[in-house]
């Protein structure tokens, strides 16, 4: 590797940890952070052998990623809940993937400045704050680093072909294939490569000696002798050693494809047994597709201006102000953002053969996003800045190669030096203003509110914060927020009557644990506080009924201390009595259990 590009890549490992400094201080937030890290008993636990095999063999959080499991089961091996380590795992992976871009961007092409811009840009640009700043986004990276991994290992393959070297392929996409399932693109994308930079398709394979091809896109009047050249280097590296048709290249993948038929399948069965796939007719199928066409505007602006980002983008169908107006607020941008599809497409595809770097990039950015574009509707969201963490990938590239086509590759080092330098400067003080956002969960969510409208979930994420922080009334403002966006919100009517109890309004708690159980019968928390609520207006057989219920829902050590109260309260001491021992069994620690049993007759 030449001494300028070692020094770029220590510069972008400096630039990366130094944009990425403050996460060290930063929390988990209450996002995903609990069920992913802090409250997951298997994760907590570190690397065990049943750890393990329930990373592989569990559906929990809605995805089969055994290797994102097992990564934040050794970071909890290693720093245990210090949540600025876990945050800083994150990074050191992003800043790997960025490096092996750019590994793999001057192995191909030998355009070091281009492949330097690329790998700056994706390493650096706002949008991947939240796959990095974000501890339960582990796969993100993850995936990222295996994903390149791949490239590399099929850009040695495609240099020298056989059934070893496949088999590398191979397992390194399986291995990006258990950190997230957004790697089913992935061989779609080595299929690209093919037409560039590899030029292993016949349509864009290197110039035979005395053909005046340009090899690196773009028409060329290069004598015989420099295409030969070319072409000899072009096999030294691996883009272009033995040109061959699409359908042959297409055939060469699908043992790869095996491989995503299988993670696609355990994808679709996990996410629809945990219900997080959303049914056609709740939302609709025509809604889904504009939303999708909508989206790939949204983030192409968001990568050029990427302001009002936020961790939750509520989707138009999901509140109650667009009720029966999805179509309407999403028409407009759906019809602009499809007539720059249309256009680029078509574009691409014309130049297939002369500047294959813009339909490579441009298939890149609209092929890797088609699992996350929401036709498949996962949660409620419109949209996610994470989305974008690999897909960015091929726009970036169609601007480095494009201006690089433009100006010439003989351009001056100095200028390119300059423009990458700017351009990752920029992109580095948006990132550095935007870290800041994640330090908790109160930032967090404030943030989402000030840039977003209708954002039911940032109102009860920040609701949930405030309560865990004592701060009541502002917490209720929240929970009653949601409500009013979400009505059939059960965990926030769950919340609301929590919060109203603590503040000694029973009779309201009351009649918001109702609604919670109504709306979803199965949550724990809405009948344990639902007792406490009746206890306190004196219904003591009310109580009694409700904590039964709860225990039968799941046996809890607060159920069996409420039932106790409601016995004793009803005057049976010694069932009274018995619920205490009971709920002091399962822990042995339990106060106010303790408290009360101390206080009941003697036996």
């Amino acid at each position: 590797m030449r001494r300028a590009s070692l020094i770029f890549v220590a510069v972008l490992i400096a630039a990366t940890l130094g944009c990425y400094a403050g996460v060290w201080t930063h929390d988990f937030v209450n996002y995903d952070d609990g069920e992913y890290i802090y409250e997951n008993p298997h994760v907590r636990d570190g690397v065990t052998a049943s750890g393990v095999a329930w990373a592989f063999t569990s559906a929990h959080s809605s995805n089969w990623h055994p290797l994102t499991w097992i990564s934040h089961m050794v970071d909890c091996q290693l720093f245990g809940l210090n949540a600025g380590a876990h945050h800083g795992m994150n990074v050191l992976l992003h800043a790997m993937v960025a490096l092996a871009l750019f590994v793999f961007l001057t192995r191909t092409t030998e355009a070091p400045w281009a492949s330097a811009f690329v790998a700056a840009v994706f390493a650096l640009h706002p949008l991947r704050v939240e796959s990095v700043a974000w501890a339960s986004e582990r796969k993100d990276v993850l995936v990222g680093l295996f994903w390149m991994l791949t490239m590399l290992a099929y850009a040695r393959y495609a240099r020298d072909p056989s059934l070893r070297r496949m088999v590398v392929v191979a397992i390194a996409l399986a291995a990006s294939l258990m950190s997230k399932p957004m790697a089913v693109t992935l061989p779609f994308v080595l299929l690209l490569l093919d037409v560039w930079p590899l030029r292993r398709w016949r349509g864009t394979a290197p110039a035979v000696p005395g053909e005046p091809r340009d090899t690196r896109g773009g028409s060329s009047k290069r004598s015989g002798v420099k295409a030969e050249k070319a072409a000899a280097n072009a096999k030294a590296h691996g883009t272009g050693a033995s040109p061959r048709s699409l359908r042959d290249l297409f055939v060469e993948k699908v043992p790869l494809l095996g491989l995503v038929v299988v993670s696609v399948v355990v994808t679709l069965l996990v996410q629809s047994q945990a219900g997080s796939t959303r049914a056609l007719d709740d939302l609709p199928f025509g809604v889904r597709v504009l939303n999708a066409v909508a989206s790939y505007g949204a983030y192409l602006v968001k990568t050029v201006w990427p302001a009002g980002l936020a961790v939750f983008y509520p989707h138009p169908a999901s509140t109650v102000a667009a009720d029966g107006g999805a179509v309407g607020a999403l028409l407009a941008p759906a019809i602009a953002s499809a007539v720059v599809l249309l256009v680029v497409t078509v574009a691409a595809v014309r130049t297939i053969r002369t500047r294959p770097y813009l339909a490579v990039g441009w298939f890149w950015y609209v092929g890797t996003l088609v699992p996350v574009i929401g036709i498949v509707q996962v949660g409620n969201q419109a949209m996610a800045d994470r989305y974008t963490y690999l897909p960015s990938i091929g726009l970036y590239v169609m601007v480095a190669w494009g201006v690089r086509d433009l100006v010439g590759s003989r351009a001056r080092e100095g200028a390119a030096i300059a423009a990458v330098a700017v351009t990752a400067g920029v992109c580095a003080s948006l990132t550095v203003a935007q870290v800041p956002h994640w330090r908790d969960s109160t930032t967090l969510f404030e943030r989402a509110l000030a840039v977003t409208d209708g954002n039911y979930l940032a109102h009860y994420n920040l609701g949930t914060a405030l309560a865990k922080r004592g701060e009541t009334d502002a917490a209720l403002e929240h929970f009653e927020a949601t409500i009013r966006l979400q009505p059939e919100h059960a965990n926030a009517h769950v919340a609301a009557g929590a919060a109203l109890l603590a503040k000694g309004r029973a009779e309201d708690a009351a009649a918001r644990l109702e609604r919670a159980i109504e709306l979803d019968s199965s949550l724990v928390l809405a009948h344990l506080n639902l007792g406490m609520a009746q206890l306190s207006q004196g219904r003591a057989e009310d109580a009694a009924t409700t904590f039964r219920r709860a225990l039968e829902l799941e046996e809890r050590a607060e159920a069996h201390y409420g039932l106790g109260a409601a016995l004793a309260r009803s005057g049976r001491v010694d069932d009274a009595r018995s619920a205490l021992r009971e709920a002091l069994r399962m822990q042995p620690d339990y106060a106010p259990a303790q408290a009360l049993l101390e206080r009941l007759p003697a036996e």
